[in-house]
């Protein structure tokens, strides 16, 4: 026979006995990859408001308009952003040691925002985190670490591995959806996200962007057309196995297709949840 488990011995160590509690309001933790202009950054802003935006990308212009604004239907939301202005005189020189004295305070500055936004009185209010992009955040953290973005040594990633790995943990244990928007690269036939190469083992989802032509039915004529849609691919997700492999479409998804894939991602959940 067993001994009797002695729950008040194991919380004085520091466990907790896991339950099946959910959150009275569901997040979640995405890395969105995909090339430019294939919708990543329309999926981050549809995520449930008010969001905090983390810019690198300088690439909100032109969509976020329509998420402050509102289209019509549903009002607008508070966005509120965070420039990060990396320019070529930070990161020109061949001196790493000069890179690294000029990029350090900017990498500093960001990480103290994310956290106080994830995880601070200040960010009480956000609902969700946009990461813009992820790639480039990445490559801040080798500029102020190592000096330098290309042909980095195993050893020498390991200064900034560490960094990226606790902010997606940190995500896990939050309460915020925290959207991760990465750029992606082409070698041999092989497509691959760029940036900090463990992402996708750490969070939730992996969706893939993409644009693509298709033959789509005009409602007014009947009559078949070709048109741009982008397509979003679930590679990866650990909330609902079933679902991985599924790839949807914006014709299917409609405008706001974040909370139309969130509530078949996360089991239990309804559209209106996410919005």
């Amino acid at each position: 026979m067993s001994d009797v488990v002695n729950p008040k011995a194991l919380e004085a160590l520091g466990l907790r006995k896991l339950t099946a509690d959910k959150p009275a309001i569901p997040r979640v933790v995405w890395l969105i990859a995909g090339k430019a202009k294939t919708g990543k950054s329309h999926l981050g802003f549809d995520a449930p408001g008010p969001l905090g935006y983390i810019n690198i990308d300088a690439g909100e212009e032109g969509t976020v308009e329509k998420f402050i604004e509102g289209d019509g239907k549903s009002a607008g939301k508070d966005i509120w952003s965070f420039d990060v202005r990396v320019t070529r005189e930070m990161i020109g020189n061949t001196n790493a040691d000069l890179v690294k004295v000029k990029c350090e305070p900017l990498l500093v500055n960001a990480l103290k925002v994310y956290d106080e936004m994830l995880l601070g009185d200040a960010g009480k209010g956000l609902r969700s985190i946009v990461v813009d992009t992820w790639t480039e955040f990445f490559q801040l953290g080798c500029f102020a670490r190592i000096g330098k973005d290309k042909q980095i040594m195993p050893t020498e990633r390991t200064k900034v591995n560490g960094i990226y790995s606790s902010m997606i943990h940190d995500a896990l244990y939050g309460r915020k959806n925290v959207i991760l928007l990465a750029k992606t690269s082409e070698f041999d036939g092989v497509t691959k996200i760029t940036g900090y190469n463990q992402s996708e083992g750490l969070v939730q989802t992996v969706i893939w962007t993409d644009k693509v032509m298709r033959r789509i039915k005009n409602e007014e004529t009947g009559k078949l057309e070709q048109r741009s849609v982008i397509t979003y691919t679930i590679t990866d997700c650990r909330q609902n196995r079933d679902i991985e492999g599924e790839s949807f479409d914006s014709v299917e998804l409609g405008e706001h297709p974040f909370a139309q894939l969130a509530s078949m991602i996360v089991p239990g959940t309804k559209v209106r949840d996410w919005r």
